[in-house]
């Protein structure tokens, strides 16, 4: 398990050591004082940040996000999953002055059992094929689906689109 708290300017100001660790850093000093875009690839950082401004910007809870996180530097170059919450951090006045956050490795399949087949059978080839090109009408064959069902499939269970998973999978 993972915690960590960032100041409205999206700087780590306090975190675990297994969130040391998820950064591909030897100490905390390392890690602290730098945000996102200092510390994992601009594509995952985008997507961090964004998630951060909406946590900080509307005062509203982030539960149980689905997110990739950086291989660069592990034994493995499999990407790893984690679930993810942030909430707010107040300030006495009642604005918000940052975030606070916890985040856990996934064990097994990211998705769990809830995922329909059809979407698990694209994912799963993206996952074993994403170094080759990948037509989305392509995935939408696998999935035995229609491009445009494929596309709200990943909206809804995933919170990406195709292309994006697609990315995301060849940067992480």
């Amino acid at each position: 398990l993972s915690f960590f708290i960032k100041n409205r300017e999206g700087q780590l100001l306090a975190c675990s050591d297994e969130h040391v660790h998820l950064n591909n850093a030897k100490r905390k000093e390392d890690i602290l004082g730098k945000t996102s875009h200092e510390r994992t690839s601009k594509n995952l950082a985008d997507r961090h940040v964004k998630d951060d401004k909406q946590v900080m910007e509307t005062g509203t809870r982030m539960i149980n996000r689905l997110e990739l996180v950086d291989a660069a530097g592990r034994a493995s170059s499999l990407p790893v999953w984690r679930v993810t919450t942030k909430i707010p951090l107040y300030a006495k006045d009642g604005k918000v002055i940052g975030l606070a956050g916890v985040s856990r490795t996934m064990i097994g399949h990211p998705y769990g059992s809830d995922l329909p087949q059809n979407i698990l059978s694209a994912i799963k080839y993206v996952n074993s094929n994403f170094s080759r090109k990948i037509h989305i009408s392509q995935l939408a064959k696998i999935a035995k689906i229609s491009t445009s069902s494929l596309q709200r499939a990943f909206r809804k269970h995933l919170n990406t689109t195709p292309q994006s998973y697609i990315k995301d999978m060849r940067l992480s």
